[in-house]
């Protein structure tokens, strides 16, 4: 770590050969310390030591590198995080498999590590990778309910970013970041569009709940919702950057659009939630586009507003 080596071999100057092998050999140190640690081999040896006093026996974990290797490679979960973009799907397969190993010991932020393990959802051409992300989250969902509501915006600019990154193109080669999968179902040739988050939203209990699936409709509705600023300092030239950053907004709202139109509904109330609340924003922010449209065509336009 203080030479540096680990950051070099995680490093995207590094090759594919040994990024692969060192996520390997991660692995395999916590699986050999976690092995170590639960069959009392520490404790036995301490408890030969005749001359070691009862205070140190019972301090701490009673074994000072329990969790070294662990620990250091918690200082690189930003990198780990950002190696879910690599184009390798075998380094990505044996990433999440070494996250997973991190979060069942507790050894990296689970609410960090969500909205990553839903833009691997979106890795349709590796279905291992996928599965075992799947995996991952449906675990955490049991232990921690309301995280994965709390994290799903996150989670759909994670994956619009993934999608962005890994899948730029469709089948005929053109450029598209979809959120939406053509599934053909055998036997009767049909073909089936489901969103990259259907299997999180049928195998977790995100929708076993009226308020768990409204508050994560509302998660991501909020997307859509226009950004005020409270700073008043220099308002023209934060105006302006507000209107940029709204333009490249775009891709990313269309990107959840489909997400909710065509996640599994299974109650009719939900889709009239999401047209409520879109409604309220389109009520707010409408009279604007409308204003803006009618200046973009010279004012050739109906108000509906007038008789």
């Amino acid at each position: 770590e203080q030479m540096g080596i680990i950051s070099a071999t995680l490093s995207d100057d590094a090759s594919a050969g040994v990024q692969l092998e060192s996520l390997k050999c991660w692995r395999d140190i916590l699986l050999a310390e976690e092995k170590r640690i639960e069959s009392g081999a520490a404790k036995a040896k301490m408890a030969a030591k005749k001359n070691i006093t009862v205070s140190k026996k019972i301090s701490g974990d009673q074994d000072g590198d329990a969790c070294i290797s662990g620990s250091v490679l918690t200082n690189h979960a930003t990198r780990l995080y950002e190696m879910t973009l690599i184009s390798d799907d075998k380094i990505r397969y044996h990433l999440v498999d070494l996250i997973g190993h991190l979060l069942r010991q507790g050894l990296i932020n689970p609410m960090e590590t969500v909205p990553y393990l839903l833009a691997l959802q979106g890795d349709v051409k590796c279905p291992q990778t996928r599965s075992l992300a799947l995996k991952l989250l449906v675990s955490e969902g049991e232990k921690r309910p309301d995280m994965l509501r709390q994290r799903i915006a996150a989670g759909i600019k994670a994956a619009f970013n993934f999608q962005r990154n890994v899948y730029p193109r469709d089948e005929n080669g053109m450029p598209r970041v979809t959120a939406l999968i053509q599934n053909r179902i055998e036997g009767t040739g049909k073909i089936v569009t489901q969103t990259l988050f259907d299997s999180v939203w049928v195998e977790s209990s995100l929708c076993n709940k009226k308020a768990q699936r409204q508050g994560l409709y509302k998660q991501i509705i909020g997307l859509f919702e226009k950004e005020v600023s409270s700073d008043i300092t220099n308002l023209d030239t934060k105006t302006c950057d507000l209107k940029r950053h709204e333009v490249d907004k775009l891709p990313l709202l269309l990107f959840a659009s489909q997400i909710l139109a065509h996640l599994p509904y299974n109650s009719l109330s939900d889709p009239l939630f999401i047209i409520y609340h879109s409604s309220c924003i389109c009520a707010l922010d409408g009279n604007e586009i409308l204003v803006r449209f009618a200046a973009l065509l010279g004012n050739d336009i109906c108000d509906p507003n007038v008789e």
